[in-house]
């Protein structure tokens, strides 16, 4: 019911700008299997022109072998399988905190090294999900950055003073 929901929600918003939506369901497995990968790139490249893709773990048949764990490690894995270069965070908080200055910068990737943050309870992934990930693929020469989400990502991937960029 969930995941119904969540796409009907995001086919609302974005019809408004005459976007369509695609929903691609994964596993880890998915992603290990050269001809299942291959099929992915393909059907993304036949879409990606046409669609918003939205991607999420195939929950129904994944177990924990073939668990991403969160959208977190589920991103990190697309990134590197798929090629792609950049990753945006979005979260309700917005940039990383140090000393009481907001970083547009950072090369840390502990929660120590960041001021108390309140987290939220009742998901996975968090901060040091984001920060373990943001770490992985610096690493990999990839871009990452999180910002607020009510920033909007166009705004958050022109303006520096409305992200933290993660640095190798």
């Amino acid at each position: 019911m969930g995941q119904i929901l969540l796409l009907e929600k995001y086919s609302k918003f974005f019809r408004k700008f005459n976007l369509k939506i695609a929903q691609f369901l994964l596993t880890s497995r998915e992603l290990r299997e050269k001809e299942s990968l291959e099929n992915i790139k393909n059907t993304y490249n036949r879409v990606k022109n046409h669609a918003i893709t939205i991607v999420n773990e195939n929950d129904v048949v994944s177990i924990k072998e073939l668990s991403f764990g969160d959208n977190d490690g589920l991103a990190k894995e697309l990134m590197i399988a798929l090629d792609f270069d950049t990753l945006v965070f979005l979260t309700k908080k917005g940039q990383l905190i140090r000393n009481g200055k907001k970083l547009t910068k950072t090369k840390f990737y502990q929660e120590k090294d960041y001021d108390n943050l309140k987290v939220e309870t009742g998901g996975s992934g968090g901060l040091k999900s984001k920060l373990d990930c943001a770490k992985f693929l610096t690493s990999h020469n990839r871009k990452v950055f999180l910002g607020k989400c009510s920033d909007g990502l166009l705004n958050i991937i022109s303006d520096k003073n409305k992200r933290t960029e993660f640095l190798r």
